[in-house]
């Protein structure tokens, strides 16, 4: 809550940022955390910084903690494509609706429950890495591409808008009935084909495979 705050620069010694750290701090415009080997953003750290539009992530980064930056409406890019993260917290980034572009390193295995809730801007997405997609995780993401060609588990409503999924797999994940809308389609490896059209719950978008 410290309402002057703009920006932030951390020491090369810090590895935690704390839950809650900078909380609602309102007039924050910038991260930087390039020079710090924090491996832990924890719950809430950056939470309700409304008006924070630039983070810039260290390489060390290996867990973004539950609603570390929930609610941080103006943020448009997300790059953590240089990073080790392996896994996003529930709600990391819900309600950050201006988020259009999302970079995932390949070290990354798990997005938790609502952890893009509600960001309606994001259009094409490459979770080709992401083994686990937690309960709503894209819910009411606007999204048309979306690779996800290591799933093993996708969640209740993980994807609620008419998408076209990749998926260079020969083995289905485990799905729920409603992990993805009755529209979408999906293009999977010539080699699991007839197992994503027989499997478990799949076989209900054996219309929609190819």
């Amino acid at each position: 809550n410290c309402s002057s705050l703009e920006t932030v620069s951390l020491p090369s010694t810090l590895e935690t940022i704390n839950k809650s750290t900078f909380n609602n701090c309102d007039n924050l415009r910038s991260i930087d955390l390039s020079g710090a080997n924090v491996k832990n953003i924890d719950f809430w750290a950056f939470e309700g910084c409304d008006n924070l539009t630039t983070i810039v992530f260290p390489s060390t980064l290996e867990i973004i903690g539950s609603s570390a930056f929930n609610s941080c409406r103006k943020i448009q890019e997300i790059d953590l494509s240089n990073t080790k993260l392996t896994t996003i917290g529930e709600c990391a980034f819900q309600y950050c609706n201006e988020l259009c572009s999302l970079s995932l390193p390949a070290s990354l295995k798990k997005i938790g429950n609502y952890a893009f809730f509600d960001n309606y801007a994001l259009r094409d997405l490459d979770l080709s890495m992401v083994e686990e997609i937690g309960d709503e995780a894209f819910r009411f993401a606007d999204v048309l591409t979306v690779d996800i060609s290591s799933a093993k588990s996708i969640g209740e409503n993980a994807f609620t808008h008419d998408a076209t999924f990749t998926i260079n797999a020969t083995t289905p994940a485990s799905i729920k009935a409603n992990s993805f809308t009755g529209n979408s389609k999906f293009i999977v490896s010539p080699n699991g084909y007839d197992a994503f059209c027989s499997a478990n719950i799949w076989k209900n978008w054996a219309n929609n495979i190819s």
